[in-house]
């Protein structure tokens, strides 16, 4: 077996598995049990694989699991002996409105709602209205228009602007700064200077100073244009709860500029603000909010109920950049759904972070000068662990224009991670990255150090572009990164009119470290290649060069849409992928369901269909397009798909087309011989007019063990007879005898007869089923799709289904 790679600090995963060497070694008479894990077996989702003996030769190890981080789920993905532990919690709400739940409550995500908001009582110490700060309007400093500084800063003899304020609050113990925009609502007043937070004094906006009589409204429009590159500064000295609340901040035209800093501060809040970067000038680096230095405490500094925009800069824009800090992003949004995930994006004025425009070629076109490559992220976290993303909309240059076919080179993402990414939490969000030149991605991350950053419950995830050759992906793992893409209701990628390649998951080895990827992919309801239109290839989730340790129990992974599309594809890869609906969806030329390019995975207890009209997609496909729900591409050496016990149904479109339930292709061009395991699987050759159950595109392009498969007659197909078996690219076989009599592969116990399949999906076993105790014990899973024991009688079933009596 292979060896064990870098340890993942918060998760216990290994590297993972290499593919054995050779794994042909001749004289076995058994089959041997293989675990290429460093620890973890006997324990939770661990277990050994198993190398095939078959006609005296042992493949690869295949269907080995090892600890990976945990995920909510109800098991023990990191073989710890506890299922769903280390999770943390989920905390919703400020002050006394503060609720926190765990995060994973009977292997689902928790829901948290926070307490009901009181009027401020300045009588007592809690923080009764939930801003996140006590008694704030109590004894304020007073700030006004019609001030000046050498009043005291009472109600009818206010200060004129909010730094002297703030130095006579921190003198005398008050603390809160109170601002008027004017003496009537609606109103407008900007505050042109410069300001340092002082710890304990929090600054409030959206006040009317009429006299002695001050009222706060949300009509009054109070904003500060801070002159330096820093913006608004909140110093290492801030460590108590200091609040910016109710103010709109723009950052100066310099070049490079933030409209706040927060500089080793803990304490920081910002909440209720509107806060934006550089607008069009001179600025190369054009920052919302930038914060550096704090690892000192999860949840400090805050940004809550605020919109944060990056601006625009040639060169980058962030609309919150953090370095070596630890931020909570918590409710910047406008909707909620009853899970209190955020339900919309970014737009107008309402709560959200969107990045801004970013890149010389974005600058370039509204009057700047081509800088080349930029970057545009709403959030960059820089070597942060523990940075909190939480029910908040993210949105990467939301307000970028680029015309189709630019030359720019801008990166864009909503969210990206690099460095450290220790207990990084991106969860409840609403996470898009919508332009960008050369990448377009809703979550990237990238050599995070080993660690495991949770993509968990979001809302929605998808990563696209209307620029001419950008790549968009939903979520992007790459490297010494091993992301756990767990619980989201939507993950989708690029589309048409990117012209480009587009994947909702992508997980790939570093070519600069030779490190893969081992994300996992769990639980997640909906994954679709294509978030419209028909790219040029559309791919649900893609594991590339060693990436991926699991894919487990997704709802629905599909292409969706694309001239050619994909529902997974596993290339020089071996994670075990269970327990999932997976589905080409809606192609142009031709569909796969699952493509399998040289590689070593484990499938088992999958529904998995070729190229059909998704439920609930607008889209229009070719009806002459070829489906295959299993392609099987094959090569020399140590790698082969073990297939067992799925369901694979071709579908297709009923007109000229052609269909496979299992497609296997010699990628030497016919040289490789015996290459895959194929057992226990229900075999749907589709409803094209010419319709394969299995099909050898080659001489040579056989799989080495084909084991008591069923030939499966789909519902809905054309008059002309189906093909069981087509041999050597050449001899179509329409009996299990004739295919069981094959001589160069091991072929045994393949069936045809009546299914009856049924019940939920279409997928279960009737009573009546041919399949039932039919299948092969060698390697059979230990449960079903739907989790039941397996065998529940005599003998294993056939397909994806365990029938229970």
């Amino acid at each position: 077996g292979g060896t064990g790679g870098v340890p993942v600090l918060d998760g216990g995963v290994d590297a993972g598995p290499a593919p054995d060497a050779g794994g042909t070694d001749a004289g076995c008479t058994t089959d041997v049990s293989c675990y290429p894990f460093d620890a973890g077996l006997g324990f939770g989702a661990c277990r050994a694989g198993v190398r095939q003996c078959v006609g005296g030769q042992l493949g690869a190890c295949t269907g080995a699991i090892g600890p990976s981080p945990e995920s909510c789920n109800g098991l023990d993905d990191d073989c710890d002996a506890t299922p769903d532990n280390g999770l943390g919690q989920v905390s919703c709400g400020l002050g006394v409105c503060r609720t926190t739940v765990n995060a994973c409550i009977a292997g689902l995500p928790a829901a948290c709602t926070p307490g009901t908001p009181q009027q401020e009582n300045c009588g007592n110490t809690l923080d009764d209205d939930c801003d996140g700060v006590v008694n704030n309007g109590c004894n304020c400093i007073h700030v006004s228009p019609q001030g000046n500084d050498t009043n005291p800063g009472t109600p009818a003899n206010p200060k004129r602007t909010i730094q002297a304020a703030i130095t006579t609050a921190s003198t005398m113990g008050v603390p809160s700064v109170c601002v008027a925009s004017g003496t009537n609502c609606p109103s407008s007043q900007d505050y042109p200077e410069s300001i340092v937070m002082a710890n304990g004094v929090s600054v409030y906006g959206q006040y009317r100073h009429n006299g002695s009589t001050w009222s706060r409204n949300a009509t009054c429009v109070t904003s500060i244009s801070p002159p330096t590159s820093q913006g608004v500064l909140f110093g290492g000295s801030v460590v108590t709860p200091t609040a910016l609340d109710g103010f709109t901040v723009q950052a100066a035209n310099l070049p490079t500029n933030a409209a706040v800093t927060i500089a080793g501060s803990s304490g920081a809040i910002l909440s209720n603000d509107r806060i934006s970067g550089a607008s069009y000038g001179q600025a190369q680096t054009s920052i919302g909010v930038d914060i550096t230095g704090n690892v000192i405490a999860v949840g400090n500094p805050l940004i809550t109920r605020s919109l944060v925009t990056g601006g625009h800069g040639a060169l980058a824009t962030y609309g919150v950049r953090s370095t070596n800090a630890a931020p909570q992003l918590v409710a910047n949004c406008a909707t909620f759904d009853a899970r209190g995930r955020c339900s919309v994006g970014c737009f107008n004025a309402a709560p959200g972070i969107p990045g801004g425009a970013a890149g010389g070629a974005i600058q370039g076109r509204v009057g700047g000068t081509d800088a080349g490559t930029g970057e545009a992220y709403a959030v960059l976290l820089e070597s942060s662990p523990g940075a909190q993303i939480d029910s908040s909309a993210l949105c990467a240059s939301q307000n970028a224009s680029i015309p189709d076919g630019g030359s720019g080179q801008v990166e864009a993402a909503a969210v990206r991670i690099r460095g450290s990414g220790a207990r990084i939490v991106v969860r409840r969000s609403n996470v898009q990255s919508i332009t960008g030149d050369r990448n377009s991605v809703g979550v990237w991350a990238e050599n995070c150090q080993g660690q495991s950053p949770w993509v968990f419950d979001n809302f929605r995830i998808f990563g696209s572009s209307t620029v001419r050759g950008a790549r968009g992906d939903g979520v992007r793992s790459v490297g010494d990164c091993h992301v756990r893409i767990d619980s989201n209701v939507g993950i989708a990628g690029g589309e048409e009119r990117a012209a480009a390649d587009t994947n909702g998951v992508y997980c790939a080895r570093d070519p600069g470290t030779g490190i893969a990827s081992r994300c996992t992919v769990l639980n997640n309801t909906l994954i679709s290649g294509a978030l419209a239109g028909f790219p040029p290839r559309s791919v649900g989730v893609r594991c590339d060069d060693g990436a991926c340790a699991r894919i487990e129990n997704n709802a629905l992974i599909t292409g969706r849409s694309g001239v050619s599309t994909a529902g997974v594809v596993v290339s020089q890869a071996g994670p075990v992928i269970a327990r999932n609906t997976i589905a080409a969806g809606c192609a142009l030329t031709s569909g796969v369901g699952l493509q399998s390019t040289n590689a070593y995975a484990r499938v088992e207890n999958n529904v998995i269909r070729g190229a059909a009209l998704p439920n609930g997609f607008n889209c229009v496909p070719n009806p002459n397009a070829t489906s295959t729900a299993v392609l099987l591409q094959s090569a020399p050496g140590g790698n082969e798909l073990d297939l067992h016990s799925n369901t694979v149904l071709a579908d297709g479109y009923l007109t000229s087309c052609s269909s496979h339930g299992l497609l296997v292709e010699a990628l030497d061009g016919g040289v490789a011989t015996g290459r895959g395991l194929v057992r226990n699987n229900l075999l749907g050759g589709g409803v094209c007019p010419t319709r394969y159950s299995a099909r050898e595109a080659s001489a040579g392009a056989d799989p080495r063990v084909f084991w008591n498969n069923h030939f499966h007659v789909q519902v809905g197909s054309s008059a002309t007879p189906s093909v069981h078996y087509r041999d050597e690219a050449a001899t179509d076989l329409s009996t299990p005898a004739a295919v069981n009599a094959l001589g160069d592969m091991a072929s045994a116990g393949n069936i045809e007869g009546n299914a009856a399949l049924g019940g939920g999906g279409g997928i279960h076993l009737g009573a009546l089923s041919v399949c039932r105790n039919a299948g092969s014990d060698a390697g059979a899973p230990a449960v079903d799709f739907d989790g039941d024991r397996r065998p529940r009688e005599t003998g294993y079933d056939i397909g994806a289904d365990e029938y229970v009596p």
